[in-house]
């Protein structure tokens, strides 16, 4: 898994030298290598060992969804269990286990964190040039 690679990487480096070896090494930005590391801390564990991801897929940016800190271990879990996540189905996931959560169910509140955790982890969408 690359995130766990990239993590072993990052310990090695000196302070300082992360960034320059990220460039010279990796071939793409910070953010993405950052993507790739938090998906291999929230989830390493949960993958079969050795990579071999067959019977699973799921989106890429549904895994960095759901790698956010914000997000509970057991919505984690559940996306796995199910070994086939849209990111349209992660959103929904992380929706329905924090409106369960929410005292009164504010949905004003929730509606808001939503769009925090997405904006957080989500590039934001191309401007148009019209």
């Amino acid at each position: 898994m690359i995130g766990l690679e990239l993590i072993a990487a990052k310990e090695e480096c000196e302070h300082g030298d992360w960034l320059p070896w990220l460039k010279e090494n990796f071939g793409w930005g910070h953010a993405t290598a950052s993507n790739f590391m938090n998906v291999a801390n929230a989830f390493g564990s949960k993958f079969p060992p050795g990579g071999n991801l067959d019977g699973f897929s799921i989106d890429a940016k549904a895994l960095y969804l759901l790698s956010a800190p914000a997000i509970p271990q057991e919505v984690r879990d559940e996306a796995v269990e199910k070994k086939t996540l849209t990111l349209k189905e992660a959103e929904a996931l992380v929706a329905w286990r924090q409106w369960k959560c929410l005292p009164n169910a504010d949905l004003v509140c929730f509606c808001t964190s939503i769009a925090r955790i997405s904006a957080s982890v989500l590039p934001a969408p191309a401007q148009s040039s019209t």
